[in-house]
């Protein structure tokens, strides 16, 4: 191997090692592939979108907090998860025994119900049931941009950008 040979090897050996090192210290592979992905879990969602609406005072909050009842943390997930049907996101998730993802039809999502937390969705004819449901962020987006609008809102705040994942 001539001089030019070794200098491109050992040029790549490093940049590896900093990519590596640069990967390591951002939380891992999978870190990276979570903030690239597309689309986000259904429970992250719906934790996104409590969190939004508890900074903005909007009544999903107060709701999904309960008035009379004192409810637990997944309650009002489960609460905000509702509140996430009625947006125009895209929901997917997988029906077994298959492996493949599929989207599931904005009627089974509406009408459908949530069994066992956040970790199933049941569709509308109460027989086809889909795991691992995620959803579009950019559709996430636009629902929680719309708690900024007047008619959602207790409050006047501005919304914070950093509030929006």
């Amino acid at each position: 191997m001539d001089a030019s040979a070794w200098a491109a090897w050992y040029a790549a050996v490093l940049s590896t090692i900093v990519l590596v090192r640069e990967i390591h210290k951002s939380g891992g592979l999978t870190a990276i592939t979570k903030r690239l992905s597309r689309t986000i879990s259904l429970e992250d969602a719906a934790q996104q979108f409590y969190q939004v609406a508890r900074y903005k005072d909007s009544y999903w909050a107060v709701a999904a907090d309960g008035t009379q009842e004192k409810r637990t943390e997944q309650e009002k997930l489960i609460y905000c998860a509702h509140a996430l049907t009625s947006g125009e996101i895209e929901w997917t998730g997988v029906c077994a025994p298959s492996k493949l993802r599929e989207k599931i039809e904005p009627k089974d999502v509406k009408h459908g119900s949530f069994i066992n937390g956040l970790d199933r969705v049941m569709g509308r004819d109460g027989r086809t049931v889909f795991r691992s449901v995620r959803l579009d962020k950019k559709g996430l987006r636009k629902l929680i941009r719309r708690l900024d609008e007047g008619h959602m809102l207790f409050s006047d705040k501005p919304l914070d950008d950093s509030a929006v994942g």
